[in-house]
């Protein structure tokens, strides 16, 4: 008998149909129940089996909805392309940089959507692809629709699925709009700072680890006689003279020598082959990634001063924005648990099974500072539906790293909760690194913030301002842009050896001025000095090159910087800031430090260039004083005594004799106005009592001249022994009173002499036009030399409006 349990169902109906036409009886009854039999087992197997298939089915769409979900919150473009250009398939992302809705753009050419000018280039980005494994990429403008256009990253490959004689291109595409606009950025600082040191007055040169220059800024160019691109490129012995006997650029002097930091006359060579004498000063700075070695010339031949500062070299950083590995997580809200790839594990230094995967075990790794708030995020995303964060991280390996997070509520069946009545059952979402980005973001961030703190302070010295208060300056900007809570000035004391705290932020009181730091290898400062370089100190406890000085320990110190300040001939000093707490420097903040000590170390130059100057003045009008007193009063007294004799002989000559007489009265006023003009270029005597005399005798002498009414005052005796002193003050009021006359053409002076708990104060008033400037806004050069002579002694000088009008000049000084 044949198995009918082996039939198919068709086969079993048509089996039956058949009997029945040809059986009949008991036989036919018992073949028919035995099919009927058969025939519901084989639809029991069927049905279990339909079962089966369905609930893999549902498996299979739950799987392809999960990953598809993944798909569609990537940081990146997805598109698939078929080998017409047209776009088959598009993630969220993609539709979203392109700037429309998903339905419309699948089906459409992507051309469309690229700027005119990168069609060849995008036609070519997909011909180039031959092989399956083969990627291109290019960087190309999508245009949107009312939008700007967007910089992207194209990368691709063929696709394997593809059907046969025809292909399809998987694509991503990346966003470069941060990176675009972090390169433009940098280059507009480059920019600042190629304008500022090409601005600079002395000559600037950098050179690599193997003598190779850099850039040579246009005071450099000038002097040598190159060009930027004669010289770029080529051995900076070129510069130097050969040695009697020698090679060219022979006498080179090398890096890591003793005139590192320390300014000196040599020879420099010239595009024509001349010779001429330079000041060359020599900065030494090791980078993470090289050595740069920085030159600054002065030619003596014209000697040209510096009268802005000059700027250490900056280390030239690219920024490169990479790609993250991204972790993936998916999280299931009614019983906590979650499932999270490798990578996400590994953001937070932790391997598969180390920890359960949940929301509660990332929370533990989120730095304290943002724990609060990124949990009352993740709280707000539960509700809303969408997170979207940056914030840190502390690894399990105690690493800090920045994160950036991204995800979506998703209902059971793996869509978007956005549809009503659906109850919300998981949370899927991306993690990825983006560490380096916030650090190049904070390192473009602080150099400018450097860069345009160095550049407000070198219009300050250029503009004049005293050493005292540049010094005062430099102390509270260098530690403002540290994030530091200590600055300094030391000045180096040539005779004993040690510095002197000259300027200070953040110490206690009564030690600026006073207190003294070893200037030898026992110290941080004395070891800046020594090794004529920066020295940079993270911890204090960890430090091993000299020990803690006193001055840093009683005020609990845990870092610092310092550099030193290079002047003509020899070091001034030490400029540094410290922390209370342990922090590494950058190179770009040695580079902000050493600017600022730069633009110190010339306003010191011009400071000691004018007092030299104004000693060579006062100099030159004591000699000129004298000889009016010696010599030309000499002889108008002699040609005075020959009027007289020609006048007895002229007796019998009445009107000759008159003339005679008339004669002699115009010598004697010249007499008068010699001896007046002597005295005033020579005043004050040695004794303590000189000033209050000089003062009493130049004002009956203007008064007498100009026909003015000028008064002097000194209620109490104010007595100056020294004559440095008494010889600037002297002309600080010759200055004001003749201010006073020749530019405010006042009718009436009154000076005063008093003194005061510190000292005196000397002041000129008067009744004129008055003054509608501070004294390094005016252009004329009375004001300035006034300052200048009151710094020389200590003193201050400040310009009042008078009580009744004009001006009143006050100078308050200290007792010698």
């Amino acid at each position: 008998m044949k198995d009918y349990a082996k039939m198919t169902k068709a086969e079993l109906l048509r089996r039956i149909a058949a009997l029945e036409k040809t059986a009949s009886g008991p036989a036919m009854a018992f073949a028919h129940e035995r099919l009927i039999h058969d025939l519901q087992v084989q639809q029991a197997e069927l049905e279990t089996q339909n079962r089966e298939l369905r609930a893999a089915q549902q498996l299979v769409e739950m799987s392809r909805d999960r990953y598809a979900d993944l798909f569609d919150f990537a940081p990146v473009g997805y598109v698939t392309l078929d080998d017409k250009g047209v776009i088959r398939e598009i993630n969220l992302t993609a539709a979203g940089l392109l700037g429309g809705e998903r339905a419309r753009l699948v089906g459409a050419p992507f051309h469309l959507h690229v700027a005119r000018a990168d069609l060849a280039e995008f036609r070519a980005h997909l011909r180039d692809l031959t092989e399956p494994d083969q990627h291109t990429a290019a960087e190309l403008q999508l245009i949107r629709k009312g939008r700007d256009a967007l910089p992207v990253l194209m990368q691709s490959m063929l696709g394997a699925d593809a059907e046969p004689g025809s292909r399809l291109y998987r694509t991503t595409i990346t966003d470069l709009t941060a990176r675009k606009q972090a390169e433009a950025a940098l280059r507009d600082n480059e920019a600042r700072l190629s304008a500022i040191l090409d601005t600079a007055a002395e000559g600037i040169i950098t050179i690599d680890e193997h003598g190779s220059i850099e850039s040579i800024n246009l005071a450099a160019q000038k002097i040598f006689g190159y060009t930027d691109a004669e010289a770029v490129g080529r051995n900076v012995s070129m510069l130097r003279p050969a040695p009697e006997g020698g090679p060219p650029g022979s006498s080179l002097p090398p890096g890591p020598a003793k005139i590192i930091g320390i300014g000196r006359e040599v020879l420099g060579r010239r595009q024509d082959g001349s010779t001429f004498p330079m000041d060359l000063s020599i900065s030494d700075v090791e980078l993470a990634a090289h050595r740069i070695v920085t030159w600054f010339i002065r030619d003596l031949t014209e000697r040209m001063q510096a009268e802005q500062a000059l700027q250490a070299s900056e280390e030239r950083l690219r920024l490169v924005l990479q790609a993250t590995e991204m972790g993936t997580f998916e999280l299931d809200l009614p019983t906590g648990e979650g499932i999270w790839n490798a990578v996400e594990f590994g953001l937070l230094g932790l391997q598969p099974g180390d920890a359960p995967a949940s929301a509660e075990t990332f929370l533990r790794f989120v730095h304290p500072d943002d724990a609060g708030w990124l949990r009352a995020a993740w709280e707000e995303a539960v509700r809303t539906g969408e997170f979207d964060a940056e914030f840190r991280i502390v690894r399990a390996d105690g690493e800090e790293r920045w994160l950036a997070g991204k995800g979506r509520l998703a209902s059971k069946a793996g869509v978007e909760t956005a549809q009503a009545g659906e109850q919300p059952l998981r949370f899927l979402g991306v993690n990825f690194d983006i560490t380096e980005r916030k650090r190049a973001d904070e390192a473009l961030r602080s150099r400018s913030q450097q860069q345009q703190a160095v550049a407000e302070f070198g219009q300050h010295a250029l503009a004049g301002r005293g050493l005292a208060r540049l010094f005062q300056d430099a102390v509270a900007l260098v530690p403002l842009v540290l994030g530091v809570e200590f600055g300094k000035v030391l000045e180096l004391r040539h005779a004993s050896g040690d510095l002197l705290l000259r300027a200070g932020t953040g110490w206690k009181k009564g030690l600026v001025g006073r207190t003294t730091v070893s200037g030898g290898r026992d110290s941080q400062a004395g070891c800046t000095l020594l090794a004529n370089a920066p020295i940079v100190v993270e911890d204090y406890a960890q430090e091993s090159r000299f020990p803690m000085p006193p001055l840093l320990a009683k005020h609990g110190i845990r870092s610092g910087v310092s550099v030193v300040i290079h002047t003509r001939g020899r070091p001034y000093g030490v400029l540094g800031a410290h922390g209370l707490a342990p922090r590494s420097f950058s190179g770009d903040d040695v580079h902000f430090v050493q600017a600022v000590a730069n633009t110190l170390a010339a306003a010191i130059d011009r400071h000691d260039l004018e007092e030299e100057l104004l000693k060579a003045s006062d100099d030159e009008r004591a000699r000129i004083g004298q000889d009016l007193h010696d010599d030309l009063c000499q002889q108008l007294t002699g040609i005075e005594l020959r009027t007289e004799v020609l006048k007895h002989r002229l007796a019998d000559l009445p009107a000759a004799r008159e003339e005679a007489e008339k004669i002699g009265g115009y010598v004697r006023v010249a007499m008068l106005h010699a001896r007046t003009l002597a005295y005033g270029l020579s005043p004050v005597q040695l004794d303590a009592n000189g000033l209050m005399s000089a003062l009493h005798e130049l004002v009956a002498n203007i008064a007498e001249l100009f026909s003015v009414d000028c008064e002097f005052r000194c209620d109490s005796p104010v007595l100056i022994a020294d004559q440095f002193v008494a010889t600037h003050l002297y002309r600080i009021a010759q200055e004001a009173i003749s201010n006073a006359i020749r530019h405010g053409h006042a009718r009436h002076v009154a000076v005063s002499l008093a003194p005061s708990p510190e000292g005196g104060v000397l002041t000129v008033a008067d009744d004129g036009s008055g003054c509608s400037t501070t004294i390094w806004e005016s252009t004329g050069m009375g004001l300035r030399i006034m300052h200048y002579r009151s710094e020389m002694i200590g003193a201050t000088l400040r310009l009042e409006p008078g009580a009744g009008g004009g001006t009143a000049v006050i100078c308050e000084f200290q007792a010698p």
